[in-house]
């Protein structure tokens, strides 16, 4: 199996702490500042699971990142995601939409969504 490397965009610094420690025990923790940090990282990485704070990376991104990489799968997060932001973030590629509060339920995302691509 690839080893498998989560990679965070985040807006708030606290979210961004909290995920890393959080995801530790599922793989290789990246984080990244920008978007142009993000697109230089992702060629050099085998098999990847972003975590973008869509405040930073807006629908429209995440639509092309998983065009240009699709090999990434994306999770999203939000400060107050709706059920229409949900299902733009989906129509974009997106593996799932979480509260950014809710780091449980992004760690649940990311989970889920390594166990549906290992079993493809």
């Amino acid at each position: 199996m690839q080893p498998l490397t989560v990679v965070l965009l985040q807006d708030n610094p606290i979210t961004k702490c909290e995920l890393a420690d959080s995801l530790l025990p599922v793989g290789t923790v990246v984080a990244v500042g920008s978007l142009e940090e993000l697109r230089h990282v992702l060629p050099t990485i085998i098999k990847a699971t972003l975590v973008l704070d869509i405040e930073l990376a807006p629908l429209r991104e995440v639509s092309r990142l998983t065009q240009d990489f699709p090999a990434a799968s994306v999770v999203c997060n939000h400060r107050t995601p709706d059920e229409q932001l949900w299902v733009q973030a989906m129509n974009a590629g997106a593996a799932d939409c979480c509260s950014s509060s809710d780091i449980s339920g992004i760690v649940r995302a990311v989970v889920a969504d390594i166990s549906l691509r290992a079993a493809a």
